[in-house]
């Protein structure tokens, strides 16, 4: 990221507010992991999301708008239920292991240094699914 904003053609497949990324592999029948070393950033969205989710403007991020995630704001770990689940962790976590269950509706999150369990979703998925990362650091939005 530089110090302006960066001019992209809008696609549908972008997202033009927040600085967000997507895994390129959807997920829609195994189980699948992936690892995410969020170091010592302040303030971050990880998890996974459905594939039709809103892409343009301002995003809701919320499982029952298609956002899976555990998030670090503000100091505190929260996921996004609803209404939103304040997390009492005891020490920083800096990786940290994702678990998606398709068939069985889960998604799991884990401190990869203790393997403990931090949260778990359950929710009959019924579309692909995709690693999501979000960098909320960032005090720029994507310009179009």
């Amino acid at each position: 990221m530089g110090d302006r904003a960066q001019e992209f053609p809008d696609n549908p497949e972008r997202f033009n507010f927040f600085p967000c990324v997507l895994g390129t592999e959807g997920i829609n029948s195994e189980t699948s992991q992936w690892v995410v070393e969020v170091g010592k950033a302040k303030q971050w969205a990880i998890g996974a999301v459905r594939e039709s989710i809103e892409r343009k403007g301002y995003l809701n991020i919320r499982a029952t708008e298609g956002f899976w995630v555990l998030q670090l704001m503000d100091g505190e770990y929260e996921v996004t239920t609803t209404p939103k689940t304040i997390l009492p962790l005891w020490k920083t976590v800096r990786r940290i292991l994702i678990t998606l269950e398709f068939s069985l509706g889960k998604l799991s999150f884990y401190d990869v240094d203790s393997m403990e369990i931090i949260f778990t979703f359950n929710y009959p998925f019924s579309e692909k699914m995709f690693p999501f990362f979000l960098d909320l650091g960032q005090k720029k939005s994507i310009k179009n």
